[in-house]
């Protein structure tokens, strides 16, 4: 699946970048990662429910750490408004 994943990760921006701009995808792929990264943070990730395969310490979403996500997808917003 991550193949999969992957794969259609790097068409969607070989296709997007001309279009959107290098700045602005980027900057998508950030926000996407710190998303991701708040939520395994928040809620662990492990591929079964007793398994330790990816056994990750949880950390809570606390406010601070949501502001910060919020903050990046507000300076995303801004590429993306400068550009009109």
């Amino acid at each position: 699946m991550g193949g999969c994943l992957g794969t259609l990760y790097v068409w969607s921006t070989i296709f997007a970048t001309p279009r959107i701009g290098v700045a602005f995808a980027l900057g998508l792929t950030i926000v996407g990662q710190m998303i991701a990264a708040l939520f395994l943070d928040h809620y662990g990730a492990s591929a079964y429910p007793r398994s330790e395969a990816i056994d990750l310490t949880k950390y809570a979403a606390s406010p601070t750490r949501i502001a910060g996500v919020v903050f990046v997808v507000l300076g995303v917003s801004l590429v993306a408004y400068a550009k009109r």
